[in-house]
């Protein structure tokens, strides 16, 4: 992930992501090798993105804050 911003903040505050500079082909190759090096990281992060998606992106609680939107507007 770019390590700035939307998406990266987001699996950074959820521990599902590693923040690299674009184009640093050195940083994304330590990324890859330290990832390889620990499964049961790669494992725990890969159960805390399920969850942030599950939370954030679920269509019940989508669909509650949009008609929160719309009340607090009209």
């Amino acid at each position: 992930m770019h390590s700035h911003g939307g998406p990266w903040e987001r699996g950074k505050n959820a521990g599902s992501g590693i923040g690299i500079e674009p184009e640093n082909a050195k940083e994304l190759a330590a990324a890859i090798t330290a990832l390889a090096d620990a499964p049961k990281k790669c494992a725990a992060m890969g159960e805390a993105g399920k969850a942030c998606v599950s939370a954030e992106f679920d269509r019940r609680a989508l669909a509650r804050r949009f008609e929160e939107v719309l009340v607090s507007v009209v």
